[in-house]
């Protein structure tokens, strides 16, 4: 398990914004139990509950299943898949 200290978040915190800049987002920084990094989205341009539907739905029809719109105000992404997700 890492170890993330508030010193560590100060550090890496200037290139998370100047990215968060670059894409039009609003973020928020925190640590969780000195272990992870976590970066909230609270605002933007990007639409990832949207991009998180269309997937959702593609991946239903080819499975023939009913899409119901599950997702519609929160979500975390799984990091193992989201290049599958989002382009």
């Amino acid at each position: 398990m890492a170890y993330i200290s508030q010193e560590t978040k100060k550090e890496l915190a200037p290139a998370i914004k100047a990215v968060a800049k670059k894409y039009g987002v609003k973020v928020t920084i925190g640590v969780n139990h000195h272990s992870s990094l976590v970066v909230r989205i609270k605002e933007g341009v990007l639409d990832f509950i949207g991009a998180a539907n269309k997937h959702a739905e593609l991946e239903n029809k080819k499975r023939g299943f009913d899409y119901c719109g599950f997702i519609s105000d929160n979500f975390d992404i799984n990091p193992y898949h989201s290049a599958n997700w989002y382009k």
